[in-house]
């Protein structure tokens, strides 16, 4: 019965996958050559937050990214994004206090390379009940 136990503990606590948090749409369309641009329509649930609805894209460098708050249901003012790449903030802080009236540009200068295999997570907080807003960034994937 110890062991049954046991192997049940271990199982919840390794096994059991993160609950995503609000919702995030991901759509992509050819820009031109060799650029896609990829759009993240993003729900905030009852709290205000979006996380752990991870995707991926095919690998290239990331050039810009831009943020904009919806027109039906704007988040609250100064709320607060992450995009992260393998855990780490690739906006490097550049998305907190958003407005929630106008569009936020991010330029990467060096470009940021994806490897196309690891995940991309839009990390949303503060934005208030069922607010909403996207995400783009345009993409520049490897010749192949």
């Amino acid at each position: 019965m110890k062991r049954l136990l046991l192997a049940f503990v271990v199982f919840a606590f390794v096994v059991v996958p993160v609950f995503a948090v609000g919702t995030v749409t991901v759509t992509n369309g050819r820009l031109g050559v060799g650029h896609y641009k990829y759009t993240v329509a993003w729900v905030a649930d009852g709290s205000g937050d979006v996380s752990a609805n991870s995707f991926t894209v095919p690998s290239g460098y990331i050039h810009q990214a831009y943020f904009e708050p919806s027109a039906t249901a704007a988040p609250d003012a100064l709320y607060d994004a992450t995009f992260t790449y393998n855990g780490v903030d690739i906006i490097q802080g550049s998305a907190a206090n958003l407005s929630a009236t106008t569009n936020t540009m991010i330029l990467f200068s060096p470009a940021v390379y994806y490897d196309g295999k690891s995940t991309l997570d839009l990390v949303i907080s503060n934005a208030g009940a069922t607010r909403e807003g996207t995400f783009v960034f345009w993409l520049q994937p490897n010749p192949r």
